[in-house]
């Protein structure tokens, strides 16, 4: 199974797509706020 996570960061927000064999798993949006900024570095832990 081949995975693969695309993050578009822009000014109006970021958008983070969860892709599996080329097929939408996961697809998550957050608006942009003063929370993000160029350069943030998040820790996350993949499952499985």
């Amino acid at each position: 199974m081949n995975k693969e996570l695309i993050i578009n960061a822009a000014p109006q927000g970021v958008e983070i797509a969860l892709l599996e064999d080329k097929k939408l798993v996961e697809l998550h949006s957050e608006k942009s706020d003063a929370r993000f900024a160029v350069g943030d570095l998040y820790l996350g832990k993949v499952k499985n």
